[in-house]
């Protein structure tokens, strides 16, 4: 076989193994400005995340491929009929800090919690969020993010995040760093959620209130005073494995190619 012949090869064979992205190389920040809430019935929406987003009227947020709505009360994972339309009045809001029209997403104890993903339903990395005003009491003491790391939305990866005795937010997940962000309209904390490999690749993802006992209240309305804000949310391609077939070939051609150049030296 032609050396041109091989590389062709070599490059189909890697090409193939590469889940095509979904979403720019560079991935995309949902900042809640430039998307619209939109719902079954009206494809045009509102500019920018609107005041209040009800799941159960069909209603999500779009910007840059990415769907965003609350989770339903009493629902299992997922946007049902590719629409995001649950049952019961769980809700996520917007507010604007600054009053410039800077969004940030909230999520408060009305709400069961809050969901992202892609439009086409394929895979993606959480790479990051921004957080601030997490707002905990006596009976809900963390909230947990979770990344569905299968398409049927039975295997997941949590973080929990919580305060210290200062009002930090705290992270369980070792190695995890956070920090502090002074954006625009916003003053919160960094979640770089791109230092758990687990994040690298999933479905979906969530965030909600767990109480005291470490329950989850997940599509559960928690009816207490508590209160997220997310701004920021950081979304790239999903890092896909290059299966160990790839780097055997790679090797095989490598050394057909080294013949390749020992026989044509040998006729020199």
């Amino acid at each position: 076989m032609k050396k041109t012949n091989l590389l062709m090869a070599a490059s189909t064979l890697l090409i193939s193994s590469q889940a095509m992205a979904h979403i720019p190389p560079g991935g995309v920040v949902l900042d809640f400005n430039s998307g619209r809430t939109v719902s079954l019935t009206d494809s045009t929406g509102t500019a920018g995340l609107s005041a209040s987003v009800f799941p159960a009227f069909g209603q999500y947020y779009s910007e840059k491929g990415v769907w965003f709505t609350a989770i339903g009360f009493g629902t299992d994972p997922g946007f049902s009929n590719n629409v995001g339309v649950f049952t019961g009045g769980s809700h996520v809001h917007s507010q604007d800090p600054d009053g410039n029209g800077n969004f940030v997403a909230e999520l408060a104890g009305d709400s069961g919690g809050a969901v992202y993903q892609l439009a086409d339903g394929d895979a993606f990395a959480m790479a990051g969020l921004d957080v601030a005003n997490l707002t905990l009491n006596n009976n809900f003491t963390s909230l947990t993010l979770r990344g569905y790391t299968d398409s049927n939305y039975t295997n997941w990866h949590d973080v929990i995040l919580s305060q210290d005795n200062t009002g930090a937010i705290t992270v369980d997940d070792g190695g995890m760093s956070v920090d502090t962000e002074t954006g625009a309209g916003f003053r919160g904390t960094h979640v770089h959620l791109d230092d758990v490999a687990d994040f690298g690749k999933v479905y979906l993802f969530e965030y909600f209130f767990n109480d005291k006992d470490g329950n989850s209240w997940r599509g559960v309305n928690p009816n207490s005073n508590i209160n997220i804000s997310v701004d920021n949310v950081e979304i790239a391609p999903a890092t896909v494995p290059v299966p160990a077939a790839v780097y055997l070939f790679g090797s095989a051609l490598f050394g057909m190619m080294s013949l390749g150049r020992k026989r044509s030296n040998s006729k020199a």
